[in-house]
């Protein structure tokens, strides 16, 4: 009797223990299945929140694309490529800045001088004023991005369109570094080109220096080292414009009138 109740009692909880393994089963399918439709009712919120935000951020997100497009194409304001430069080249005394002063009176261009920015930026002293003038006194061409620098605030700063540049470049350091900070700035129409010997050319320094020029310049020494500066450096960059056809030669020994009237024809007159 004692056996057959132990086994009754053993069979009661087999029976027992499968029972609750089945119902600790079921309560974890169904704690999965609901941890399940929670994530699924979080995501899809997540889902709803996102679509919205992103609707929300879309009219900033294409005014900041329609700026930097607007930054990639639109130049710099008040120096637009539609300003015009006319390079003035011609050693020591051939007349460079006689004729645009003149041009600049009849024909309304602006008249920038290289030498003469450089000169006033001299005589303001300072670490760039010390190498302008030793360079200057040596008759050596001022390091090209100092030059070009000074040319480009006077252009800017002038509000107008239509410029002279007074001798500049005066050689292949000074063109190339000009193209590199102009280009999409200034277009180059003519370089004018002043020729006259070169003893007349000191003739005419020396006799600015004798009616009181008061350029440290002016004598006989500098003037000499400036003419050598003048054909190693200078007369190569007027052979270059010569082969893009952008050179006029003009006959710098008659007067003042003479000499302009062979340039008048090529310059567009003021209000032109």
């Amino acid at each position: 009797q004692l056996v057959a109740l132990g086994a009754c009692l053993l069979l009661f909880m087999m029976r027992l223990q499968q029972r609750l393994c089945v119902r600790r089963s079921s309560f974890l399918v169904v704690a999965f299945l609901c941890s399940c439709t929670d994530f699924g009712l979080a995501f899809s919120r997540f889902g709803q929140s996102w679509k919205a935000s992103r609707r929300r951020a879309a009219p900033q997100i294409r005014g900041l694309a329609s700026l930097a497009e607007g930054v990639k194409k639109e130049p710099p304001s008040g120096e637009q490529d539609s300003l015009e430069c006319i390079f003035v080249l011609g050693g020591p005394g051939s007349g460079k800045g006689t004729q645009c002063s003149l041009i600049q009176e009849r024909c309304g261009y602006v008249h920038l001088s290289a030498g003469e920015l450089l000169r006033d930026e001299r005589r303001k002293g300072g670490a760039v004023g010390k190498v302008i003038d030793e360079h200057i006194n040596e008759g050596k061409i001022v390091t090209s991005s100092i030059t070009v620098q000074l040319l480009r605030d006077a252009m800017v700063a002038s509000g107008e369109k239509r410029f002279l540049i007074d001798g500049f470049p005066r050689s292949e350091e000074n063109l190339n570094t000009w193209l590199e900070n102009m280009n999409g700035v200034a277009t180059i129409k003519h370089v004018i080109f002043l020729d006259l010997t070169e003893d007349a050319m000191v003739e005419r320094v020396l006799k600015r220096g004798a009616l009181g020029s008061n350029r440290s310049d002016d004598n006989e020494d500098v003037v000499r080292k400036r003419l050598q500066t003048y054909t190693s450096s200078t007369m190569p960059i007027i052979d270059h414009f010569t082969k893009e056809g952008k050179t006029l030669r003009i006959d710098g020994s008659g007067s003042v009138e003479e000499v302009f009237s062979l340039m008048a024809p090529h310059l567009v007159q003021r209000g032109g």
